[in-house]
């Protein structure tokens, strides 16, 4: 059997995934509020520059889901800061 047939293989990932997913989001979560209070943006303003709803940001940094790759990139651009740092850096 190999491994990628194994339904155990498949589960790890997923844990994983899953593990990489959550951490994903309690960094956008952390890193966006904080950035907005720093830089004295609100969420609404934020929302109106990008064209999404105040609600969709509020997901975002509640955890209930994180913004697409393109509207990461709209934020960072509009903020002034690389994406990584607003995404991906958990220590600022």
């Amino acid at each position: 059997m190999l491994l990628l047939d194994s339904p155990f293989f498949w589960f790890k990932i997923k844990i994983m995934l899953d593990k990489l997913n959550i951490t994903f989001i309690i960094i956008i979560m952390n890193n966006l509020e904080e950035i907005l209070y720093q830089k004295r943006i609100t969420k609404a303003e934020l929302a109106r520059q990008l064209k999404i709803t105040p609600q969709r940001i509020n997901n975002w940094v509640n955890g209930k889901n994180y913004p697409k790759r393109i509207i990461m990139k709209q934020i960072s651009d509009y903020l002034n800061i690389p994406i990584d740092k607003l995404f991906f850096e958990e220590d600022k």
